[in-house]
């Protein structure tokens, strides 16, 4: 698989965990959400509308039981306003909880609580009645008896029933909240685990995969540029961009080692040729010495030019061949270290990729980080939203304690009256009771939504964590991405020095074809040189038996 393509797949792989990761946080925080809506929206609405309807009844009920009393024209006269105020008060509380009614149970106990007090209502007009013709003591009778009884079992039981269902799906839903809070707890956790472990394996791979051996070719570059070729290619079977630079190196090195021998074997044949010379001119001193008794300057000169040019003619030939070959060699080892260039700038672009990539992924953690500080700001929120139900909850326990001292400051005034006060003491007995329920009733709501706020507090500390486990994330992969652009950095100064090697090349293959040129261009001069000396040679004809003297010195030597 090529660098390209592990990379590829190495941050498609990361891209898809966060992308789940932050998908799967948000789904759980919505079903937070959901849960504290039906809470916040629904259910404390229907136990704060229902305890305002209780308490409107039982004030209608001490007002009616007050019209019982001996009381003077003016308080008579304001009996019946506070009454009116009282079922208005009532009848808009009902009005506010008929909406939030969710389930069939609780609309068959609304309808059976609507039920009892139309019923307890006409009872009340009936009482009124009894009262304006002056019977009393069959209003007193009727309030204590009929309409007591349908009080208590036509709406207030009823009443109860639907307060305390409505307490059992407020705690099915702050347990239901708290198994949300789980399954995101462990959910995200597990997540983020992933994520980590598939970053730490990414960076292993492309450490021991890619930028490993970018160094190890780094030294190799070196050793090759200082002409030691003991060195190894490991991965030259690979089918990557290592694969490709190290076969390219591999050419180079053979390309080298050639010219280098070459190089070696010419320096032999100059040291053979050297000796050569070397005997060549100690037999031409000899041979100078014994024609110089024979002939003049001028024959000895034009001997001498006729041996040298012929020497200098196989030079110069031998010189050409050798500097063709030499040229062949160095345009092979120009075309290897070019190829080898060609590799080191494709590796260069991978290196370039890998640093885009893992810029990407660290802008991507980031992205995580500010979606889990938007899910803490949520959970807040929630928090926020659970204490004013607390507030509510409060106010509810406020109205039940002045519902319990108006039942007291009734009792006081019922024991006043006497016996015609003793109707009027047990209805503010029972008030009085309905008032400490109802007290009861709020503390255990107020228990649920403490739960309720220390399940969010948690979760805003689990959230925490959880962005600054990113964070670390985060940081990883920008070192990441400074490693891999040093690395970059280095292929791209393999790349220029494979380049300036590749123009050095080039410029020994020029020098060599100006050299086969220059022998070329000697050659022509010695055959010159032969022309004119063959021409001194018929001059000097006399001289044949020195001459076939010294040739046969020449050849025994």
């Amino acid at each position: 698989m090529s660098i390209l393509a592990r990379l590829r797949l190495t941050f498609a792989t990361t891209f898809l965990v966060f992308a789940a990761l932050g998908g799967v946080a948000l789904w759980q925080c919505a079903g937070l959400h959901g849960a504290s809506d039906v809470i916040a929206r629904n259910l404390l609405p229907s136990v704060q509308k229902l305890g305002e309807f209780e308490a409107a009844l039982l004030r209608y009920r001490l007002v009616q039981a007050s019209s019982l009393l001996p009381l003077d024209e003016a308080e008579k006269a304001a009996v019946p306003a506070r009454a009116e105020a009282l079922l208005a008060k009532a009848d808009s509380a009902w009005r506010a909880y008929e909406p939030l009614i969710s389930s069939p149970g609780e609309r068959q106990l609304a309808e059976a609580i609507q039920a009892g007090w139309r019923s307890y209502r006409a009872l009340g007009e009936r009482m009124q009645a009894m009262l304006r013709v002056g019977d009393v003591a069959g209003a007193t009778r009727l309030f204590n008896g009929e309409m007591r009884s349908l009080f208590l079992d036509g709406v207030d039981k009823p009443l109860h029933s639907d307060s305390e269902l409505n307490a059992g799906q407020g705690e099915d839903a702050a347990r239901a909240a708290d198994a949300e809070y789980q399954a995101a707890l462990w959910t995200v956790g597990g997540m983020l685990l992933l994520g980590a472990t598939l970053m730490a394996f990414c960076a292993t791979s492309l450490r021991a995969r890619v930028i490993a051996p970018i160094v190890r070719l780094s030294g190799v570059m070196r050793q090759l540029a200082r002409r030691d070729y003991a060195f190894d290619l490991p991965c030259v079977v690979l089918t990557d961009e290592i694969g490709d630079l190290e076969r390219g190196i591999a050419e180079c090195r053979s390309g080298l080692q050639q010219a280098d021998a070459l190089a070696a074997a010419e320096a032999q044949r100059n040291a053979a040729q050297v000796q050569r010379a070397a005997r060549l001119d100690e037999l031409t001193r000899r041979f100078d010495a014994q024609a110089g008794e024979i002939v003049g300057a001028v024959a000895a000169s034009a001997t001498q030019l006729h041996g040298s040019a012929g020497e200098m003619s196989q030079i110069a030939g031998r010189t050409s061949d050798r500097a063709r070959s030499v040229a062949a060699a160095s345009g092979q080892a120009s075309a290897s270290v070019r190829t080898v260039a060609t590799a080191a700038e494709q590796l260069a672009g991978s290196v370039a990729e890998i640093t885009r990539r893992v810029e990407q992924s660290a802008s991507m953690a980031r992205q995580a980080m500010t979606e889990a500080r938007g899910t803490q700001e949520t959970v807040r929120a929630l928090s926020d939203a659970a204490q004013k139900v607390g507030d509510v909850v409060g106010l509810i326990t406020n109205i039940a304690g002045q519902t319990n001292l108006l039942a007291l400051n009734a009792t006081i005034e019922a024991a006043r009256a006497g016996e015609a006060g003793k109707g009027f003491a047990v209805v503010a007995n029972e008030v009085k009771n309905l008032a400490g329920q109802t007290t009861r009733a709020t503390g255990e709501i107020g228990a649920q939504i403490t739960q309720i706020q220390e399940a969010t507090r948690q979760a805003v500390a689990a959230i925490e964590a959880i962005a600054a486990t990113i964070g670390e994330v985060s940081g990883i992969t920008s070192a990441i991405a400074a490693a891999v652009s040093e690395q970059g950095a280095a292929t791209h100064d393999i790349a220029q020095n494979v380049q300036q090697a590749a123009h050095g090349t080039g410029e020994v293959t020029q020098n060599i074809g100006i050299v086969s040129e220059a022998a070329e261009a000697t050659g022509n001069g010695v055959r010159q040189v032969l022309s004119a000396a063959n021409g001194l040679s018929r001059q000097a004809e006399g001289l044949s038996a020195t001459v076939r003297n010294f040739l046969d010195s020449v050849r025994a030597a």
